[in-house]
């Protein structure tokens, strides 16, 4: 599957995992929004209470949503990516969650549980359009939403931190790539 990287970076964990990155966004067929600082609250209607954003980064970032969007690529994010892509499908952000950065265990209905690493202090509120498809300790923990009409998959751990060394993971990741975006 090719895929284009939005943020820059991982692209040898994204190619260890079978994706191929393009440079060029429409051959693309998977646009992967990549991890960071955090989106800026008044997108999602909210004033700053504890974030640390580059709104620059937001407005070329929502240039590459709006692209997928009219191409009908589907968007997957990591992290500040799968933040983001919650924020543009209408979710919201809680802007501090204390303790979150850790490794923890990622829940899930289908897909069974793995272990996962977190590097973010910020957690996702879907919109009510939004799927909870992976969480923490409780359904509260929410780590991986679907969103079905954008064609978006917001996931919060990463992935391609360890590839190798945490397998269960990357292979969840490519898993719900593959049933919920491809619907394989």
């Amino acid at each position: 599957m090719k895929m284009f990287i939005v943020g820059g970076g991982a692209e040898a964990a994204f190619r260890q995992m079978g994706f191929e990155v393009v440079k060029d966004p429409f051959k693309a067929e998977l646009f992967q929004f990549m991890g960071g600082e955090d989106v800026t609250p008044e997108l999602y209607g909210e004033k700053n209470t504890n974030s640390f954003n580059r709104f620059s980064r937001d407005v070329e970032e929502m240039g590459w949503f709006h692209l997928a969007q009219r191409m009908g690529i589907p968007c997957v994010g990591i992290c500040r990516g799968g933040q983001f892509l919650n924020v543009m499908c209408g979710g919201k952000m809680k802007q501090d969650v204390p303790g979150h950065t850790h490794n923890h265990t990622l829940n899930t209905a289908i897909f069974g549980k793995c272990e996962a690493t977190s590097t973010h202090h910020q957690m996702m509120i879907p919109s009510p359009y939004g799927k909870l498809i992976g969480w923490g300790e409780t359904k509260n923990d929410v780590e991986v939403v679907w969103y079905e009409t954008e064609n978006c998959l917001c996931f919060q751990p990463h992935p391609e931190y360890y590839p190798v060394e945490m397998p269960e993971l990357s292979d969840m990741y490519t898993h719900m790539i593959d049933e919920y975006l491809f619907h394989e």
